[in-house]
């Protein structure tokens, strides 16, 4: 079954928000940050920055639930990224998950995106 026109309204949203949004939400350290969002009719998604484990194995983890009270839909979607320690390069490993979840039905992406900062050849 694909996505609901409420869920993919609001990941669109957050797609397009998210570079206004605080560093603290790419940050890979232990600050943990929620922001909850209204958009359309009646309907609203909260975006957090859940958690953040630090080692050989790092992540941070964020999670996206969209509802839409009138028509009783709620989505809770969550995903984690391998970190860079630049935010921006954890930004758009975001929005790459959030593509993802755009794309497909699936609710917890399980693989890693990789957070990858690309400096410009000499």
């Amino acid at each position: 079954m694909p996505r609901d026109d409420i869920t993919l309204a609001g990941l669109q949203d957050l797609l397009d928000k998210l570079p206004g949004l605080e560093e603290v939400f790419f940050e890979a350290n232990l600050q943990l940050k929620s922001v909850k969002i209204h958009f359309g009719d009646g309907a609203y998604y909260t975006f957090s920055k859940n958690g953040y484990s630090k080692g050989h194995y790092s992540k941070i983890y964020y999670g996206i639930t969209v509802v839409h009270q009138d028509r009783g839909i709620s989505t809770q979607l969550t995903t984690y990224v391998a970190p860079s320690a630049q935010s921006s390069a954890n930004r758009e490993a975001v929005a790459s998950a959030i593509r993802y979840f755009q794309l497909t039905e699936g609710t917890v992406m399980t693989r890693d995106v990789e957070a990858c900062a690309f400096e410009a050849p000499q």
